[in-house]
């Protein structure tokens, strides 16, 4: 049974194998543009500019989102005040 299955593994890696050097350019195009978004994505991160603390990220949500009713605006009065509080522990 132990053989079997990992003749058929071998096949099966043998198989892709052959795929990959027949489509060089594909299995080329499945390294880079990874490593290439990657990349960015960590050059973007690291220049982003100032830190920004998780409260500062959540005053900054609330003050994007629309004010439609009295009861939300004064749930997000209370919250800004909880994180301003916390800011200053």
């Amino acid at each position: 049974m132990f053989e079997n299955s990992f003749r058929r593994f071998f096949i099966l890696q043998w198989k892709n194998l052959l795929l990959k050097k027949r489509h060089w350019l594909l299995t080329l195009c499945e390294i880079v543009i990874p490593t290439l978004l990657f990349v960015s994505i960590v050059a973007i991160r690291n220049t982003g500019g100032d830190d920004v603390s998780f409260s500062e990220l959540m005053i900054r949500t609330i003050y994007i989102r629309p004010q439609s009713t009295h009861k939300e605006r004064n749930k997000k009065k209370t919250l800004h005040k909880q994180i301003t509080h916390l800011r200053h522990v």
